[in-house]
């Protein structure tokens, strides 16, 4: 799943004004040496849910999706 489609689906279902998703993509065609793929941060009131950078991986599968989503869903009750 690529960081601007999960971004988009994050935004679309809790809105930019209540959830910050930054990251980029990383290309290993412009980068080959570069083992990094790129960044993905989703963040609720300044609290940090996944970070990419910080260790929870790429989101890269249903499971980790659900996680992210379920977060938020507590974050802003």
């Amino acid at each position: 799943m690529g960081v601007l489609h999960l971004q988009t689906q994050i935004l679309d279902e809790f809105g930019a004004d209540k959830v910050t998703v930054s990251g980029e993509e990383v290309s290993k065609k412009d980068n080959p040496n570069d083992p990094r793929r790129g960044t993905f941060k989703v963040t609720v009131n300044g609290t940090v849910f996944h970070s990419k950078k910080d260790g929870d991986g790429h989101v890269d599968s249903d499971e980790k999706v659900e996680k992210i989503f379920t977060a938020i869903q507590k974050a802003l009750e």
